[in-house]
């Protein structure tokens, strides 16, 4: 699969990244098979990465980018020359996203399914059923993608579904989009909840 293969693909699943300090990941067709790799642009096991780029077979599709920047938790995805593609402004606690690209805005909701004391243990030791969160990103109230997660202590593997009719700029965003909500949950922030961040 190449580039446009994997950002034309309505359904695929995403290492989910939880360390910062990880050398990485990959992204999966839906029948289980590597389409493309998730790697820091730094490989540096001391140093927290604030970069991460998407490759298919040595060609770059995008970058995340966490520009150093206090007071606001704000993250960039950018095409393969560099330019920036989107604006993903990040909710403290919830995480919910509000992504800007060129003038249009794509919002995040989440839900769970099956969390109970049972069910947050079984997430907890490995065992049994764990509860399911699935995040939808939304553009003017129809669907975009829906990304669904096993809630677990250890990493997982996320299935990504994409609207078929969604634009490939839109494609690359939303899967940046992911990568940086993984990346959040890494990442140390006692910042008060903003309400607008653009």
């Amino acid at each position: 699969m190449d580039a446009m293969g994997l950002l034309g693909a309505d359904a695929l699943y995403i290492d989910e990244i939880k360390d910062r300090h990880s050398a990485g990941g990959r992204i999966y067709d839906p029948t289980g098979r590597p389409v493309a790799d998730i790697r820091p642009a730094r490989q540096h096991r001391l140093l927290a990465q604030r970069n991460w780029r998407v490759v298919v077979a040595d060609t770059l599709v995008l970058t995340v980018t966490d520009p150093r920047n206090p007071g606001r938790d704000r993250f960039e995805v950018l095409d393969p020359s560099g330019a920036r593609a989107a604006v993903v402004a990040v909710k403290y606690r919830s995480r919910d996203q509000i992504v800007k690209v060129n003038g249009e805005v794509l919002t995040t909701s989440q839900t769970t399914e099956g969390l109970s004391a049972r069910t947050a243990l079984n997430a907890i030791s490995g065992r049994g059923e764990a509860p399911t969160q699935t995040v939808t990103w939304a553009q003017d109230g129809r669907v975009a993608a829906r990304l669904t997660t096993r809630i677990s202590v250890a990493p997982t593997r996320q299935r990504l579904d994409l609207a078929p009719d969604l634009p490939v700029r839109l494609r690359a965003v939303v899967i940046g989009s992911v990568i940086i909500r993984n990346l959040k949950a890494d990442k140390i922030d006692t910042r008060p909840d903003l309400t607008d961040f653009f």
